[in-house]
């Protein structure tokens, strides 16, 4: 499935807002001070907030590593490995984002972050193999989200975002996956809680659009989607924005027979946040 594979680089677009809270309260929850954990060794304590000081989001996420590694049984330890999936997100090591998630996961077997950016990772890597590994983690995940608690002084507000998020990750990569398989039924029902969701991002509607637009006969509702993925795109990734509009405008033709309202369709779904009532688009003459 070629067409899938454009958004394949976009591995680092993944929100993971809760790791982040975690990694800026973890400071706070280590005090001595603190009732929740504590770390009692000096050296120990020490060698964690030194890390935790580093400027440098490479060195950091590398020195939280080293820390796990030195003390595996210290209650800092998932703290110190949260702290390192975080900065190697704002280093922009993917590779590292989705290796330290991994050794999360093997310690916290129910940690939701983790399974999160191990679906992203996974679904983002363009291959039928790797979506089918993200479709098994966005399982497990779904199955534990109903008893996610909230990160520590995470308004409830922002955490409902998050857990509405982390849904749509984990559907988008059941969709994927079921996209892969040609089960163009299963992804729509997926994909549409993806986009409901709402990362923010154009592979949304775009992935939604796709399971909406290969079946024959297509489901004109997807060129609402795929078109506000256009608008996204423009924004986010304008390179991706010009092979998805020339996949889109090659399917509106065929089915409509010309590209006659092609461009007012665009500059509508900009301006809206779901296909208006009734939408759709006439099909052309049969040949």
């Amino acid at each position: 499935m070629k067409k899938l594979c454009l958004v394949a680089t976009l591995v680092l677009l993944l929100p993971i807002m809760t790791l982040q809270y975690a990694a800026a309260q973890a400071s706070k929850t280590l005090q001595p001070t603190s009732q929740q954990k504590v770390i009692h060794d000096p050296v120990e304590f020490k060698t964690y907030m030194d890390a935790l000081h580093l400027k440098d989001a490479a060195a950091r996420g590398a020195a939280m590593e080293q820390f796990a590694a030195r003390y595996p049984k210290s209650t800092a330890y998932a703290e110190a490995l949260q702290q390192a999936i975080a900065a190697y997100q704002a280093a922009g090591n993917a590779a590292k984002v989705a290796e330290t998630a991994e050794r999360l996961l093997k310690f916290d077997p129910k940690n939701v972050e983790a399974l999160a950016i191990l679906t992203f990772v996974k679904m983002n890597r363009g291959t039928a193999a790797a979506a089918a590994e993200a479709k098994a983690y966005a399982e497990r995940g779904l199955q534990l989200l109903p008893g996610w608690q909230s990160p520590p002084g995470v308004p409830k507000a922002e955490f409902a975002a998050m857990r509405r998020q982390t849904a749509g990750v984990f559907y988008e990569a059941i969709g994927l996956a079921a996209l892969f398989a040609k089960d163009y039924s299963a992804a729509r029902d997926a994909l549409a809680k993806a986009v409901e969701g709402g990362t923010g991002s154009f592979v949304d509607p775009y992935r939604l659009a796709v399971a909406e637009l290969e079946p024959t006969p297509p489901d004109p509702q997807g060129f609402w989607y795929i078109a506000k993925s256009i608008n996204l795109a423009k924004k986010q990734d304008p390179a991706a924005a010009e092979k998805i509009e020339a996949y889109a405008q090659a399917k509106y033709k065929n089915y409509h027979g010309s590209t006659e309202g092609w461009d007012a369709l665009v500059a509508s779904a900009a301006k809206e946040r779901a296909p208006p009532k009734h939408f759709t688009v006439k099909p052309g003459a049969a040949k």
